[in-house]
């Protein structure tokens, strides 16, 4: 964060590079906003430095390759962003918790067997979408159950899926 302050001058005086170093020094730690701060600059011309496409890629790669990563090593830490206007209704009526009518109504009709309703209570549950809060180990019990009661192929995963399609 120091790094983007001292390059645009935000309550210091404007420090390019102090601001290169230190960008620098936080990449070196995969620092996100680092690498991000740091691709700009080789990919637009910032303080001087060269235009460096292969350079700016390679930064954000790294970038995208971590943002990779953690959707498949999901932790309680990490929050799923939504969209919510509180001026829309309809969408405001869609924010639900464990004990909301709907997301009741989804638990019953996956019990009755419907794979796209277990399915949403397992992503609910996992990502903690729509005012859900996130309960992993509930979530992978909904979505075993997907895959070995319903036997549905996207509770079972992309690999898993090809298999059984082949059966």
């Amino acid at each position: 964060m120091s790094s983007v302050l001292y390059s645009a001058g935000l309550g210091v005086k404007e420090q390019p590079n102090k601001a290169w170093l230190l960008a620098l020094m936080a990449a070196q730690k995969d620092d996100r906003l680092a690498l991000l701060h740091l691709g700009h600059m080789h990919h637009q011309v910032v303080h001087g430095l060269p235009t460096d496409p292969d350079l700016a890629y390679a930064y954000y790669a790294n970038i995208a390759k971590q943002t990779t990563l953690d959707r498949h090593n999901h932790t309680p830490e990490q929050t799923y962003v939504e969209a919510v206007y509180l001026n829309n209704d309809e969408v405001l009526s869609l924010q639900t918790n464990t004990h909301h009518h709907i997301f009741q109504w989804l638990k019953l009709q996956a019990r009755r067997g419907a794979a796209e309703a277990e399915q949403a209570v397992a992503r609910m549950l996992y990502w903690g979408q729509q005012g859900v809060t996130p309960d992993i180990q509930t979530a992978a019990r909904h979505y075993e159950r997907g895959a070995v009661q319903l036997e549905d192929p996207v509770s079972m995963g992309m690999e898993l899926k090809r298999t059984f399609q082949k059966l």
